[in-house]
């Protein structure tokens, strides 16, 4: 299928991985300390199934949103209490970076008036328990594991959940940023990647030493995240994968007949 939007992707993906390559600020200092629990802590196939079980159906959806608003929301609420490091990490972003709002309005689109019903999972509670855990120092950890993905992967994921799920009736916040921010993601992840380091010259080796610990902790709930239901996983990610081929075929053959590519 060779619609613009599989273009628009693969074009995005392409960009992520330039921009990681391409940066200076995490060649050094606790931007590369963090950097380096990826190739052993964040596996791109359990988030990969962990997102087509997600677009698999309306209701996957709506959980998947659910979670998310209880650990972004306890996330959230740790940095703007947090003092130190972390704090002057949070304040400088948070304007441009806060997801809670985006949550609720996401979940409202598609009928979760009250964010708080939906039940958290074993695995939600648990990463949430160890956020609330987590010494001020160590929330830096989960501000790198959360929103270093959402502004390198996550940003590619709402089209492709729309594609999938045509009756969410609006476009995704979640997976959307202020103009400033798309309009040149290099030099933005750099300036976050240079304030991580800031932050780890403030905290001394040991600090840091732990705050690279906590991030490998975060990283593990969140394969949790996917990987709690066993193998129940898989079926629900073939049916995304099926309906996200499905939407791409559409969004496709409508581009087509409108005598345009998508």
């Amino acid at each position: 299928l060779r619609s613009g939007s599989m273009l628009r992707v693969s074009r995005r993906l392409s960009s992520s991985r330039a921009i990681f390559k391409g940066s200076r600020a995490n060649k050094e200092g606790l931007s590369r300390a963090l950097d380096s629990t990826l190739k052993n802590h964040h596996d791109m196939a359990v988030f990969g199934a962990g997102f087509l079980a997600e677009v698999s159906s309306l209701d996957a959806y709506r959980a998947a949103a659910g979670a998310r608003f209880h650990y972004y929301g306890a996330m959230e609420r740790r940095l703007d209490a947090a003092a130190g490091a972390a704090g002057d990490v949070w304040g400088e972003f948070a304007q441009d970076l806060r997801q809670v709002p985006c949550l609720m309005r996401d979940l409202r689109a598609v009928g979760v008036h009250d964010p708080v019903s939906v039940r958290p999972t074993p695995a939600v509670r648990a990463y949430v328990a160890r956020i609330d855990a987590a010494p001020d120092d160590a929330l830096v950890a989960h501000f790198y594991c959360r929103y270093f993905a959402d502004l390198f992967g996550g940003s590619m994921l709402g089209r492709p959940t729309r594609l999938a799920l045509p009756s969410i009736p609006e476009d995704i916040s979640f997976y959307r940023f202020p103009a400033h921010v798309d309009r040149d993601r290099a030099a933005y992840i750099e300036r976050v990647y240079t304030a991580l380091n800031r932050a780890g010259d403030r905290m001394g080796e040991e600090a840091q030493a732990e705050v690279v610990e906590e991030a490998r902790r975060a990283f593990g709930h969140n394969a949790a995240l996917v990987t709690e239901g066993g193998w129940a996983v898989l079926p629900r990610a073939a049916t995304g994968a099926a309906r996200l081929v499905v939407g791409y075929a559409r969004h496709a053959l409508a581009g087509s007949e409108g005598g345009g590519g998508g």
